[in-house]
């Protein structure tokens, strides 16, 4: 998206699943993006989900702020 921001490939190495990190590192992720662009606010920012993330990943991003745009579904 013109003017947006887009985290691309978050996510933990699995010896670091499950000790609160997840939350505190895509916090920053966010604010970091949203700081962006030489003072000028980003229109959006934005990440993908896919059925390989963990399964906890999408409360995650909802706890954030973040909120479901779109849902895909492809041929395995």
């Amino acid at each position: 998206m013109e003017g947006g921001v887009e985290i691309a490939y978050f996510g933990l190495l699995p010896e670091f699943i499950g000790h609160g990190l997840g939350g505190a590192l895509l916090t920053s992720a966010i604010e970091e993006a949203w700081s962006r662009r030489g003072g000028i606010a980003p229109a959006r920012v934005w990440v993908h989900a896919c059925n390989r993330d963990h399964p906890q990943a999408l409360a995650n991003y909802q706890a954030r702020g973040m909120v479901v745009y779109k849902v895909e579904q492809t041929e395995p």
